[in-house]
């Protein structure tokens, strides 16, 4: 059984949580559209096209598409300051995803293009670390 097949044996499409206990285990998963092909990590019940949607494991790696230095940040990452907010283009074909790589503090220790990976976090949303 792959591991497509094992997250989505139950017949359902799993939840924003179930999806961030898979990144835990070192699984990006998401959805894939078979009638237009869209791939996202959004959880939702049908395509923006009506399709149907079934659960795909993507990569884990990516590339830096574009950036922030977050410098103020809601409470929740209040201790975090400063981070990247990055945009990531996963590889093998897979959506563009949203998150952010701790640590980061100044434009100079990030470019577009840059090699990510994506790691664990007790926080919510996408964690990325820079691959160098």
């Amino acid at each position: 059984m792959s591991d497509q097949e094992a997250v989505s044996a139950a017949g359902e499409l799993p939840s924003q949580k179930e999806q961030y206990d898979a990144l835990r285990e070192g699984k990006m998963v998401g959805f894939h559209c078979a009638q237009c092909g869209t791939d996202t990590i959004t959880p939702k019940a049908r395509c923006a096209c009506g399709g149907p949607l079934s659960v795909r494991e993507f990569a884990t790696t990516g590339r830096v598409e574009t950036f922030t230095i977050q410098r103020v940040a809601s409470e929740q990452f209040l201790n975090d300051v400063p981070f990247a907010w990055v945009v990531v283009q996963l590889d093998d074909g897979g959506p563009r995803v949203t998150g952010w790589i701790p640590y980061v503090s100044r434009k100079e220790e990030i470019k577009i293009g840059d090699k990510v990976r994506s790691t664990t976090s007790y926080k919510p949303g996408f964690m990325f670390e820079l691959v160098r």
